[in-house]
């Protein structure tokens, strides 16, 4: 198996339009317990988005772009209540299957909308932060560059892609525990293509546009910033 360039050859089943519903829900469930175990979202808000938070007490809006079955920003959520300030957030994704289950689960909820960041930036909506998390690896060069251009328009503070990096030793640790604790979703399979698209640091430093720089994260992990 080559790790010495990215499989973007590769799909995840779960972007398959025909994918079986069942499946894929059972994947946006599994997705908040295993992105609270790899993805470090309660460090990247204390180091990223915390010291910014603690500066005034008005809402601080936050735009999940990507953002799948929710669980990133319901967990964003959680993290600034806990430290006692005040998170405005709204998701965005395409995937009119990502929004249907979200709102199964959050029947209440007016924070998500099926459209691409291009529609948020041609309305002229602004956030203080822009973040997504496993989005970056299923771009091309332009489409990750135009996407960086976009949430730097759209972002008044900092941006923050959270995504794998790839190496030959990520893959087999994800394949050796994984698989017996999420069964019956696209996480196990998918999440192997996943760590084989990704990026590696040097990589993401290449195709990042200028001004924006490149952090590593325990365990595997990336991250893309811009901050104004």
């Amino acid at each position: 198996m080559d790790f010495s360039r990215r499989a973007t050859e590769l799909r995840e089943r779960m972007d398959d339009p025909e994918a079986d519903e069942t499946l894929l829900f059972n994947t946006f469930t599994q997705f908040g317990r295993i992105n609270r175990m790899f993805a470090s979202w309660s460090q990247v808000f204390k180091r990223h988005m915390l010291p910014f938070m603690r500066t005034g007490s008005r809402p601080f809006r936050v735009l999940d772009v990507g953002g799948g079955g929710g669980d990133v920003m319901r967990h964003l959520h959680q993290l600034a209540k806990h430290q006692g300030v005040q998170l405005e957030g709204k998701i965005i994704d395409p995937d009119e299957r990502a929004m249907r289950f979200h709102l199964q689960h959050n029947p209440a909820s007016s924070d998500y909308e099926p459209v691409y960041l291009q529609t948020i930036a041609d309305r002229g909506e602004t956030y203080d932060f822009i973040v997504c998390n496993h989005l970056l690896h299923h771009l091309d060069d332009p489409e990750l560059t135009n996407l960086c251009t976009l949430a730097a328009q759209v972002a008044t503070h900092k941006v923050i892609f959270n995504d794998l990096r790839r190496s030959r030793l990520a893959y087999h640790m994800f394949k050796a525990s994984v698989p017996l604790l999420f069964p019956d979703s696209f996480i196990v399979e998918d999440g192997g293509i996943s760590i084989r698209r990704s990026f590696t640091t040097r990589e993401l430093r290449q195709v990042l546009p200028a001004n924006w720089r490149v952090e590593t994260l325990a365990p595997f992990r990336l991250l893309a910033l811009y901050e104004h």
